[in-house]
């Protein structure tokens, strides 16, 4: 959680999930929100730090995430080095 004098900006959570394919445990980021007042002041790439970080010291070998098309965060996980690892697509019937 991201706070600044008792008011909460934004928050991140995390866990772990298990590879669909390998059945290997990664950690994994669930959600990553900053309120609209408090968004561009780097709050995000501070979350993810320490988030990552913690994920890091609790021994998992990746670390993993889903977003949607058109996310802007898209952006900041390609600038911490993120990948495409699998993509979902869907047909509207």
């Amino acid at each position: 959680m991201a706070t600044e004098n008792h008011n909460l900006m934004g928050w991140i959570l995390i866990g772990e999930s298990k590879d669909q394919f390998t059945y290997q445990l990664k950690g994994f980021i669930y959600e990553l929100f900053v309120i609209e007042t408090f968004r561009d002041r780097g709050i995000s790439k501070v979350l993810m730090n320490v988030a990552i970080e913690q994920l890091r010291q609790e021994g998992y070998p990746e670390v993993r995430l889903s977003a949607y098309v058109g996310n802007h965060a898209i952006k900041l996980y390609e600038k911490m080095e993120f990948s495409y690892t699998t993509v979902t697509m869907n047909l509207q019937l």
